[in-house]
């Protein structure tokens, strides 16, 4: 007998525990199980919704049927089982108590078979979020046997795994009892939990290889994916504004790629496109790169003019949309009168903490033409000493600007910059004066290094240089910091200020100084990573060394 309405009892200290599976029926590994239910209980009541909604069976056996009393299930099937097979069922770490809604652990598995031995295969590891404050747990691990389909045909937003995992409160995943074969994995954040991936919605991550299942070598450990999100949509045009009759503020949808855009990037000319207008100068405003300076031969004021743009690519390599690479404006009337400015720095005035050697951008109003930067440009110490510095023109519209060594530490500095010999594409020079922007180092006493040695014992898929990364925990806006080594060898990351950090490393296969989660179709597979197991406590001036980090 139990109660009509069942609630969670009321007081007592908070429930932190999360829900666990007391017992099941059929006793895990049963063999020639001929049933058509299996049995659930729990430790305690469980919101029956996020129950039924985290079941998944492999291999299927269509709609079940759910019948709850008190903490236990029935789960009910009704398709006939198949001879000599092994069924996993498996419960999803999205399974929550009614208390105070605390998620399982970790994801359960229950095995058995209706011939005489369950199947042997086994593989495991770790998903890691794309930013290192996303949730762990729930992330939903696919397992495709490519044995029996053409592996390059597949596509998991379309066809539904043969097994399914969620990651626990670790990222951890378990996947147990599958048959011997080859198998393709993927990590979804499913949330549509319709076990498809949805590429507008969901985010994923491939493993670094297909990972082979057979008689001799039943168990595969330490897979490693880490989450992206695919870039499906192509940038787009979407705003055009005159500044005056001479310079236009363009905006993109997203990011573009600084090395494939310029002057060949963009056409402007009259509505019919018969009379074109000269483009002298396109600059991308950084550090967002969604907004570019025109600046052209004077513009016939009050007519209808159109901007296009070819060639161009997104971050990920999409070029731009064939239906969103144009837009019409009408020009300005206005005439090109003011003076070239100092528009902003890549950080403000009287910031503290700056690194020893930082990097600064120094934005203009406008597009100018290139002169001698280093006529311009002056970094003074605090007893107004010139700073040996080196940079460049980055475009027409910014200079970049870092010391040639480190500074001094808990030490301020000025960058000053000389804005009389600036001259905009029209004749208009900057005003003879100066822009000065002071900022404080850090306190060189509160650094340290970690250095030590990467590893890889793999034969195969060693192309390209290692890329180690430590990144701050706990730390809001915290910047990771990476070094880059030829290969395998010492690493060594200098000037890190004290506090927690995870280690990473990745072998950059491509060459674009950045980790790539691979794709899901047509399927491509992550560039090789591994995460340290342990967080570093790194004190200052304590050095940690001997750090051993190992590919995967």
């Amino acid at each position: 007998m139990s109660c009509a309405g069942q609630v969670p009892p009321q007081g007592g200290p908070p429930d932190t525990e999360p829900p666990r599976i007391l017992s099941v029926y059929p006793a895990p590994s049963t063999l020639f199980f001929q049933d058509s239910r299996i049995v659930l209980e729990f430790d305690e009541h469980v919101d029956h919704q996020s129950v039924e909604g985290s079941i998944f069976v492999s291999p299927s056996l269509g709609p079940l049927e759910f019948d709850w009393s008190g903490n236990e299930v029935e789960i009910s099937f009704i398709d006939s089982l198949r001879s000599n097979t092994t069924y996993v069922f498996s419960l999803g770490t999205d399974v929550v108590d009614l208390r105070n809604k605390n998620r399982m652990a970790e994801a359960f598995s229950l095995a058995f078979s209706t011939g005489d031995a369950i199947d042997p295969g086994a593989i495991t590891g770790s998903v890691y979020p794309a930013s290192m404050t996303d949730q762990l747990s729930g992330i939903f691990v696919f397992a495709y046997n490519i044995d029996t389909v053409d592996p390059d045909t597949l596509n998991p937003s379309k066809s539904e795994p043969d097994y399914v995992t969620q990651t626990g409160k670790t990222g951890e995943f378990h996947l147990s009892h599958l048959a011997l074969g080859t198998y393709r994995l993927l990590a979804v954040r499913d949330e549509y939990k319709n076990l498809l991936y949805d590429p507008e919605t969901d985010e994923y991550g491939a493993a670094a290889g297909d990972v082979q299942l057979a008689a001799n070598d039943t168990m595969r450990a330490g897979i490693t994916m880490k989450l992206a999100r695919e870039d499906t949509t192509a940038p787009r045009l979407v705003k055009v504004t005159p500044l005056n009759r001479g310079l236009l503020l363009a905006e993109l949808s997203e990011p573009i790629d600084t090395s494939s855009f310029g002057t060949r990037n963009v056409q402007v000319s009259d509505s019919t496109g018969k009379n074109p207008v000269q483009v002298l100068s396109v600059s991308l405003l950084i550090p967002q790169r969604k907004e570019f300076f025109v600046a052209t031969q004077e513009q016939k004021p009050g007519l209808l003019h159109e901007l296009r743009i070819h060639d161009a690519k997104d971050l990920s390599g999409k070029d731009i949309s064939q239906s969103a690479f144009s837009i019409q404006f009408v020009s300005s009337d206005l005439p090109d009168t003011s003076s070239p400015a100092v528009a902003s720095f890549s950080f403000a005035d009287s910031t503290r903490g700056i690194e020893l050697r930082p990097l600064t951008e120094i934005r203009f109003t406008e597009p100018v033409r290139r002169v001698d930067w280093r006529s311009m440009v002056d970094l003074r110490d605090s007893l107004d000493r010139s700073v040996h510095i080196e940079g460049g023109w980055a475009n027409d519209a910014v200079i970049t600007a870092r010391p040639v060594s480190d500074l001094a530490g808990s030490a301020w500095y000025s960058l000053i910059v000389r804005t009389g010999s600036l001259q905009d594409w029209k004749g208009m020079t900057g005003r003879d004066t100066i822009r000065a922007m002071r900022f404080q180092t850090l306190d060189s006493e509160r650094l340290s290094t970690i250095a030590g040695l990467v590893n890889d014992p793999e034969k195969i898929d060693t192309i390209g240089r290692v890329v180690v990364t430590a990144w701050p925990v706990g730390k809001k806006d915290a910047v990771p910091r990476s070094v880059t080594i030829e290969g395998p060898g010492p690493f060594e990351l200098a000037q890190l200020p004290e506090g927690q950090y995870v280690m990473q490393v990745f072998r950059d296969r491509n060459g674009n100084k950045k980790f790539d989660a691979g794709r899901v179709f047509p399927y491509q597979m992550s560039e090789r990573f591994s995460v340290a197991p342990d967080t570093l406590k790194l004190r200052a001036r304590w050095p940690l060394e001997n750090v051993q980090l190992r590919l995967r």
